[in-house]
C-alpha cells in the first residue's frame, strides 16, 4: 500500500510542504487522522511564514471597523494549530469568531474567452471559506470591486455584508 503522507520531507520544496499542510488542515477539520512526520512541523513553520502587511484596501476596511468600535485583529490564524499562510484570516474578531476576508483580484476566476475577472471565487478561496465555517467561524467575504464602488459609504457596504452573514457590527 502506498503511504499518503511522506515520512521524509527533506526533498520537498516549500510549495509541496504547504500543500501537505493544507491537506492535513482539511483532514483535521473532517476528523480524519493522518500521521505526523517529525520534520514536517519545522519545515512547515518556515514554509508558511507570511508577510503580515495588509493591502491598502484591507487597511481601509480595518480603519472603518475601528471607527465604529468593531474589535478585530489582522492576519489571524483560525486556531492555534495553524501557522498562517493561505489560512491567515485577513481581519478577525476572535471573541465573536467573525472572519472578514478581503478578496482582491487573485481570489476570482477569469473568463476563458475574455480573460476578464468574473464574480466567481477561485477554488482556494472557496476551500478556505468552507474550512473556516467548519471550524465555527462566520465568514464575511468582501469583494474589492464592491468595496471600491462604495467609496464614501464604506460603512453601509460593510453593514450589508455583515448582515448577510448574520453578524452585527
Amino acid at each position: 500500500a502506498r503511504q499518503l503522507i511522506p515520512t521524509d520531507v527533506t526533498n520537498l520544496d516549500d510549495e509541496q510542504i504547504c500543500q501537505l499542510a493544507q491537506a492535513r488542515i482539511f483532514a483535521d477539520a473532517y476528523m480524519v487522522e493522518l500521521p505526523v512526520c517529525p520534520d514536517m512541523l519545522k519545515r512547515l513553520a518556515d514554509a508558511m511564514k507570511v508577510n503580515n502587511k495588509l493591502s491598502k484596501c484591507s487597511t481601509r476596511v480595518s480603519k472603518c471597523l475601528n471607527n465604529i468600535g468593531f474589535k478585530h485583529e489582522c492576519e489571524v490564524p483560525p486556531s492555534s494549530d495553524f501557522w498562517g499562510g493561505f489560512m491567515a484570516i485577513d481581519l478577525a474578531c476572535k471573541d465573536r469568531k467573525a472572519a472578514i476576508e478581503f478578496d482582491g483580484p487573485s481570489h476570482f476566476l477569469k473568463a476563458i474567452d475574455s480573460g476578464k475577472l468574473t464574480t466567481q471565487r477561485n477554488g482556494t478561496t472557496q476551500a478556505k471559506r468552507r474550512l473556516l465555517k467548519l471550524l465555527g467561524w462566520s465568514v464575511i467575504s468582501l469583494d474589492y470591486r464592491e468595496f471600491t464602488k462604495a467609496r464614501g459609504n464604506e460603512l453601509g457596504y460593510l453593514r450589508s455584508e455583515f448582515l448577510r452573514e448574520g453578524v452585527e457590527l
